[in-house]
């Protein structure tokens, strides 16, 4: 009995690292850690350094702010200036902080409405870039979806409090007394070390009529890319057809691909395999092609965005689904979720109009077979016409289908009995 318990537990633990899609953020600041598209230091004249690990802010085209939206390399060297704020109408307009690389706390009180004006200030006074540190020791991430900083050209990144003590000390001083409050007084000090940046930020492009895919070519053979762009305009017209119904506009889609989790994470600041939004699409490239199924899913979520703009997650993901499926297995989504309810493991249809699918751990193998589910019961149903108008009126059930949810949810576990006769329903 133990041995059946150790094997069950070995097997559990063995699905969980196979399912996690990227390390946490921890591994990005673990000085251990060696990226191959980055680096990071503090410096002395007599030629000694000291490793600076770092996260990246994330702008709102999704990539690092320096990156001009992957298409300019990062390379920053200067002197570091600890400065808590530009309150002081001197420091600003001295000249002082032109080519320098401006160190500055962020906190709680960092939140008011001045702070991204005193960022943006910053950036127009000819520095070379801004490290944002943690008065405390509890966040490791940050991101400014500020469009007015996104079109600035200076590299913003994070660092923890940890290594921002370890800087400190090596100027030979403590960590500042900053209130995590209210930040009262105005910090001005050059610091006796210099900081230097590197980062890979000039992605490479290939482009066709209808998409753009950009990769670093340092870790993503061209020809591979080339590959997955013949893919990606087979997907695409899968995706046109099956929408002809309703008319999309097919806008140039734009295609970021990463090597690994570990790359997307760094330069997105997104935890998975794929992410579709209006900028484009974010996906791992991994060892092998993408399966036409993923590609299909998230050129369907780029093509709803860009026409019909955003909706509740379960519609988000369901249309996806209902693509992705289409595309492949017709049932796939359907069986796995006539499963569920046979098994009384399907959640109640309110609620899972509520689940944030992929956020949601507990339920997103659930919540994303179910969406596909109930998005191709409704369109089978009812036509791809009546979907539309749900996903543009803002979820009026009664008034596009005249059945409340509880209504559509029974006859949706009908459907679903008569599309999965061999196995018993549970109504």
């Amino acid at each position: 009995m133990f041995r059946i318990i150790l094997i069950l537990l070995f097997l559990y633990f063995s699905f969980l690292i196979s399912n996690a899609q990227g390390p946490e953020i921890s591994y990005y600041h673990n000085d251990k850690t060696n990226l191959t598209w980055t680096s990071a230091n503090i410096s002395f004249k007599s030629g000694s350094t000291q490793k600076t690990p770092f996260v990246p802010v994330i702008n709102s085209n999704y990539c690092p702010y320096g990156t001009g939206n992957y298409a300019k390399d990062v390379k920053v060297s200067g002197k570091l200036v600890l400065l808590s704020g530009l309150k002081s109408e001197k420091i600003g307009s001295s000249g002082c902080l032109a080519g320098k690389v401006i160190l500055m706390p962020y906190c709680r009180a960092s939140e008011e409405p001045d702070f991204l004006e005193q960022i943006r200030r910053l950036c127009q006074m000819d520095i070379e870039a801004v490290v944002l540190f943690s008065v405390t020791g509890t966040r490791q991430t940050l991101n400014f979806q500020d469009k007015e900083l996104t079109s600035s050209n200076v590299p913003i990144i994070f660092i923890t409090h940890k290594t921002a003590c370890e800087i400190f000390a090596a100027s030979g001083m403590s960590f500042p007394k900053i209130s995590e409050k209210k930040k009262e007084d105005v910090f001005f000090r050059e610091l006796i070390c210099s900081f230097h940046l590197n980062m890979k930020g000039d992605f490479e492009e290939v482009q066709s009529e209808f998409r753009t895919i950009r990769f670093n070519d340092n870790l993503i053979d061209s020809s591979s890319i080339k590959e997955l762009g013949v893919l990606t305009d087979s997907a695409m017209s899968f995706v046109a057809r099956l929408f002809a119904p309703i008319n999309p506009v097919l806008f140039h889609q734009t295609v970021t691909c990463f090597s690994d989790f570990d790359e997307k994470i760094f330069y997105t600041s997104h935890w998975g395999r794929g992410m579709a939004t209006q900028h484009g699409n974010f996906s791992v490239f991994e060892e092998k092609l993408p399966a036409y199924e993923l590609a299909v899913h998230e050129m369907t979520h780029s093509v709803f965005y860009k026409n019909w703009g955003e909706t509740i997650s379960f519609l988000d993901e369901g249309i996806a689904m209902y693509a992705e499926a289409k595309s492949g297995d017709p049932d796939k989504n359907h069986k796995k979720t006539a499963k569920y309810l046979t098994n009384k493991e399907l959640l109640p249809l309110e609620e899972l109009l509520k689940i944030d699918i992929g956020a949601d751990k507990r339920f997103t193998e659930m919540g994303y077979a179910a969406a596909g589910s109930f998005t191709g019961f409704l369109i089978e149903s009812y036509g791809m016409k009546k979907f539309l108008n749900l996903w543009v009126l803002g979820i009026n059930w009664e008034g596009v289908y005249h059945k409340t949810t509880f209504q559509l949810e029974r006859d949706w576990h009908q459907w679903l009995a008569s599309q999965n006769p061999k196995q018993q329903m549970i109504h």
